[in-house]
């Protein structure tokens, strides 16, 4: 186990080696061989034109081989990659480079989709398209040069005509082909989420979630998905991973009923490898309650010597990952601790490890989404909750939602509210008007899903009767020092989208995520939010 004074983090080299270091190891030939096979590709796809010299004044690139060693979920090799990389942080902006941004898939609408598939027994897939950056066409003229090793002994330079990986742009030219050439096979993109491209075509209904150069494939025919696979292949190289087992790190399992499981168990095992905390003993929850972890007090310069080298920051990274895709259970305690990721003390550092001794004991956990009778309908519903000037330095409150689809959790947020409430009873008021923002996005998201919630008002549940009453009014002269944008639940109300109902605190699930919970009342909570073993 790491104590406090602990300096280093146990890197393991061997799944991400140099070229040096990879050339000398016993596994020499394996990445050679991964090499020679990225090269290929590179010569396949005509990334570049081999040019004796750049032009007078024009920058030339360096570029390096990434390697690493790809694993199953069960963490066993599954093989060696080599990418070739231009080292794109030298590049100018408006002169190498111009617009970059390129979106992905938000996992909130991957859990949905999920959901929707389990429900209507939709087939699940996962490809891999190959070199995806290959395929963008790059507009700016770039030069590059050849690690040393394998550089051509003239000195000639790569002119290049794709938008090799490393590239500022090269993601956003990638991206723009895409959705290109998907629109010629009829996929129109989703209008309130990014990267998610749909075709009802011959009653064949037909999601594409992209995340780069992995795409979840949803099918309502389990006949149809051969000819949807080979329409994309004639497009790209794709690797045909079968049906999805393993996405973005999660691990999706689906049994003969439809439920699915969405574990992160190799990822957590991993962590705690990683910060030393694999021989650590499990605890009951992942927080206790104490306010003085919420407090910014002063270093003294011997607890700022002590937290000299501690990987409080890469720790805070690697949970909240974790706390945003399968694990809602530690989104509180995590949020409290990335509080003080600028100057963390000794005492941040324990509670950090007491989340990952909690992990320790529950990494089997997985979210599990249920599949309904056919004759129930996948009905939206979102809980609010607000934790009072749960802040100590700055009295800021908390505000915690769930939204469920059915009976399954697929969006949750535990974040400190923009402005200080002066009672609770306002508190909870802005807590109501950030389920309204998820609830109307989340509406919006499901009818292109093909889920649509009609006319019926989205039923938001709320523990406190003070604030649900000034929801419902119409006339608001007793909030009207609170700021206009707050009163946007009101005007859902009217418009019959929404419905707040009461409900008591030991039934509010958003409840898990403004303080900390410990005992009976924990447990309780991660019923409520799916988390099964």
């Amino acid at each position: 186990m790491c104590s406090t004074s602990c300096h280093t983090v146990e890197n393991i080299e061997s799944d991400s080696p140099t070229l040096k270091g990879a050339l000398a190891s016993p596994q020499r030939e394996s990445w050679v061989e991964a090499i020679s096979e990225e090269l290929h590709s590179l010569d396949l796809a005509h990334t570049w034109d081999v040019v004796p010299r750049a032009p007078a004044g024009a920058r030339v690139f360096p570029s390096k081989f990434v390697l690493k060693v790809k694993r199953t979920s069960d963490g066993t090799v599954e093989r060696y990659k080599a990418r070739l990389v231009l080292l794109g942080h030298l590049q100018r902006e408006n002169i190498d480079y111009f617009e970059t941004y390129a979106p992905v898939v938000d996992f909130t609408a991957v859990r949905i989709a999920l959901v929707v598939a389990s429900y209507t027994n939709m087939s699940i897939h996962h490809l891999d398209v190959k070199c995806a950056f290959l395929y963008g066409q790059l507009e700016e003229e770039i030069y590059m040069r050849l690690p040393d090793t394998y550089a051509p002994t003239d000195g000639s330079v790569c002119k290049l005509k794709r938008s090799i990986y490393g590239l500022r742009q090269a993601p956003r030219a990638w991206h723009t082909k895409l959705a290109a050439d998907l629109a010629t096979l009829g996929y129109k993109p989703f209008q309130h989420a990014e990267s998610i491209f749909t075709r009802d075509k011959n009653n064949v209904k037909i999601f594409l979630l992209i995340y780069v150069d992995d795409i979840l494939l949803l099918v309502s025919s389990d006949e149809a998905v051969k000819s949807v696979k080979d329409e994309i292949g004639r497009l790209y190289t794709i690797k045909d991973l079968g049906e999805a087992k393993y996405f973005l790190g999660i691990k999706l399992e689906r049994n003969t009923h439809g439920t699915l499981r969405l574990s992160q168990t190799n990822y957590i095992e991993n962590i705690l490898d990683r910060f030393n905390m694999t021989a650590s003993k499990p605890v009951p929850s992942p927080m206790v309650p104490n306010k003085t972890l919420m407090q910014r007090i002063p270093r003294t310069e011997e607890e700022a010597s002590a937290m000299i080298g501690v990987p409080y920051r890469e720790a805070i990274g690697a949970l909240l990952y974790l706390s945003i895709r399968t694990r809602p259970d530690i989104a509180v305690a995590v949020g409290t601790l990335a509080k003080h990721v600028q100057e963390p003390r000794s005492l941040h550092w324990e509670g950090v490890k007491r989340i990952l001794r909690y992990l320790q004991g529950t990494k089997n956990k997985a979210l599990l989404f249920r599949t309904a009778m056919s004759t129930d309908p996948l009905t939206l519903t979102v809980y609010a909750d607000a934790d009072w000037a749960t802040d100590p330095d700055e009295r800021y409150s908390r505000t915690g939602i769930a939204c469920q689809l059915g009976a399954n959790t697929v969006w949750w947020k535990s974040r400190k509210q923009n402005s200080i409430a002066v009672s609770s009873c306002e508190a909870e008021y802005m807590a109501l008007f950030e389920g309204s923002k998820d609830i109307v996005w989340l509406r919006n998201l499901l009818c292109e899903f093909g889920v649509c919630q009609g006319q019926t008002p989205t039923t938001m549940y709320h523990d406190n009767q003070g604030s649900i009453a000034w929801a419902n009014e119409s006339n608001l002269r007793k909030v009207k020092h609170i700021d206009f944008r707050y009163h946007f639940t009101n005007m859902l109300i009217t418009a019959g989208q929404v419905n707040v109902k009461y409900i008591k605190s030991a039934n509010n699930l958003a409840d898990v995520f403004t303080k900390c919970l410990v005992g009976a009342a924990f447990e309780r909570a991660k019923l409520m939010l799916g988390l099964s073993d």
